[in-house]
């Protein structure tokens, strides 16, 4: 059963002097019994090599039983920068050395997630880990996924593939706007937010084919619960300029990511919606193909659903 978010979410802000620098956690394992400073040492270690621009990670549990605990983790964007903000999903366990934490993506993570309680992550939610884990072994160009969008319509290409921040690869994200401006699951999935601030989030979507889809600046979100089901064309939020985990937008839009795991991938050569998107020599340039039509960044979109 999908679980609404915990009302508390907790930001590991205060630690921000102890977080930058912080020693590798071995094993993932740390004496340290907090939960927050636990995860957020991880994020920073795995993540961004110890250093995080001297913002801490924040750390939003969904749900925590005694040892066990659940929920996302991520690197606030600077506000200049556009991009996709840092972010993971976590699961931790209490040993006797501390909280022992894995990310998504991480043979650790699909371990831990199949042995926790169904309190903490729900059966359901283990199969589409599960699901995700063995299909992200053997996956193809071939997404599986649609836009974000209805099918049969089209949208602006305002964005070609760019990475994270921009020019910093790999370049897994694209930027759409258009029709009513109401931006839907690309695929089947199971629902995540981060940096939630009751107006929006960044909306992560862990699909069974082996991909995740990401959505940011939306607002207007869909109420579903964490962890909840999503069909493809499910609703999930309209375009905006929301900045919830922090960055920068000057229209409105969604700011669409493809993962594989908990690392974000290469648009470069993949099919989404019918189309396969190639990058340019520059951030946000580059085109999509279907057979001989090619659009470029500028044109309009047709959404042809999973390829």
């Amino acid at each position: 059963m999908a679980r609404p978010r915990l009302l508390t979410i907790v930001s590991t802000l205060a630690l921000c002097g102890a977080m930058i620098g912080a020693p590798a956690v071995a094993g993932h394992n740390t004496a340290e019994h907090d939960l927050h400073w636990s995860v957020g040492a991880v994020m920073t270690d795995e993540r961004t090599g110890g250093k995080s621009a001297g913002v801490a990670p924040l750390v939003e549990p969904v749900a925590v039983n005694g040892s066990w605990a659940f929920g996302t983790t991520t690197v606030p964007l600077a506000a200049d920068t556009h991009g996709s903000p840092d972010t993971a999903i976590f699961v931790a366990t209490r040993t006797g050395l501390g909280w022992q934490v894995a990310l998504h993506g991480t043979d650790e993570f699909a371990d831990l997630v199949a042995a926790a309680p169904a309190e903490v992550v729900s059966d359901e939610e283990k199969a589409t880990f599960a699901a995700n884990h063995r299909a992200s072994r053997a996956r193809t160009p071939s997404t599986g996924l649609g836009l974000p969008w209805p099918r049969n319509q089209s949208w602006w290409f305002g964005g070609g593939p760019h990475g994270p921040v921009g020019s910093e690869g790999p370049w897994g994200s694209l930027d759409f706007a258009g029709g009513d401006g109401r931006v839907l699951s690309a695929a089947p999935g199971r629902l995540y937010r981060s940096c939630d601030n009751g107006t929006s989030a960044f909306i992560t979507v862990v699909h069974d084919s082996g991909y995740s889809s990401r959505y940011y600046h939306m607002t207007d979100l869909t109420t579903v619960n964490e962890g909840g089901y999503v069909d493809e064309g499910a609703y999930l939020g309209r375009i905006g300029n929301e900045l919830p985990c922090g960055g920068f937008s000057n229209l409105p839009h969604v700011h669409f990511t493809l993962m594989v795991g908990g690392a974000e991938v290469p648009v470069d050569g993949m099919t989404i919606g019918g189309w396969t998107f190639r990058q340019g020599s520059r951030p946000y340039q580059g085109h999509a193909t279907r057979g001989d039509v090619r659009v470029g960044v500028g044109g309009d979109l047709v959404n042809h659903g999973p390829s």
